[in-house]
């Protein structure tokens, strides 16, 4: 599952009301604007490695590392 997947099931499964819902818990979480969240979840942005982990923590592992940046963490 990447990132804007994830973002989507939140939502289909009611853990949060709307996307922008979903944006602000990350941003929360991982200490970034919210412009930043969007451009990782549209492919806009590289995500940096420093957020990487807690990516794939706070999806509870949906969203993977490689999923997340395969050219730090291959398979």
């Amino acid at each position: 599952m990447n990132l804007r997947q994830w973002v989507i099931s939140q939502t289909n499964k009611g853990s949060f009301d709307n996307y922008e819902r979903v944006y602000e818990y990350m941003s929360e979480v991982l200490g970034v604007g919210i412009p930043s969240i969007r451009q990782w979840v549209s492919n806009q942005r590289r995500i940096s490695a420093v957020h990487v982990l807690n990516i794939e923590k706070i999806t509870n592992g949906e969203v993977s590392r490689q999923q997340l940046r395969g050219d730090l963490y291959p398979e």
